[in-house]
This record gives C-alpha cells, structure tokens and sequence, in this order.
C-alpha cells in the first residue's frame, strides 16, 4: 500500500496582496501600503516575505517586524531585540482607522533594525 499522491499544496500560501485584500475595511488599505514602505524604508537590506498570519521583514535572516492584517484593523509589531541581538520580547500596535497615528511603532521597530546591525536611511 503506498500514501495517495496530492498535486497542489492543501492551502496555497498567502502573499502580500492576499493580506491586503484581506482587509474589509477600505480605508485601511492605503494604510496597509503606507506601513510596508514605512518599514522597507528604513535602510537597506530589508527582505519583505509572508506567511499565512502576517507580513513579515528580515534583517540578515533575522526577523525584526511585522504587519499583520484582520478585517477592520492591522497589527504592526516588532520584535523586541536588544544592542547584543538577544530577543526581549515582542510588541504590537493595532491600527483601526486611517487617522491613527502608528508613529511609536515604527521607532520601535526603527530600534530593533538597528541593533541588528542595520543602518538607518537619513
């Protein structure tokens, strides 16, 4: 007896768009597009993926932030990592409108991309 030969994965792998649009609230979209240049802008070398649950950003294979999508809000997080690259923790902010200021966010990610060795874009 041998195991029944599957052609094409049981779940295809989300990618970005798919995040986007998973998103009802319309508004948030542009947010959504905001938030990703906000972080690959940050400086260089910033390796943008997905997976099922989230966007996520890497630094030399290191994990350093991440946007993930719901249907009336987003989380942005960022892993905590602190000057000797030890993990800390990690923390997220969640946005629900499009006037929601997600400033605090990005500094904290800012901080964690540095002290991954990354070089911050003037």
């Amino acid at each position: 007896m041998s195991l029944p030969f599957v052609s094409e994965p049981i779940s295809k792998p989300l990618g970005i768009d798919d995040h986007r649009n998973y998103l009802t609230e319309q508004a948030l979209k542009p947010v959504f597009d905001r938030i990703r240049s906000d972080i690959k802008s940050i400086g260089n070398d910033i390796d943008e993926y997905s997976t099922q649950s989230y966007t996520g950003y890497k630094l030399k294979g290191r994990q350093f932030a991440w946007i993930g999508t719901h249907r009336n809000s987003i989380d942005i997080g960022s892993v905590m990592i602190d000057e000797n690259k030890q993990l800390l923790d990690y923390d997220a902010t969640r946005i629900s409108s499009d006037q929601e200021d997600y400033s605090q966010a990005i500094e904290k990610i800012k901080n964690s991309f540095r002290n991954l060795g990354g070089k911050l874009k003037e």
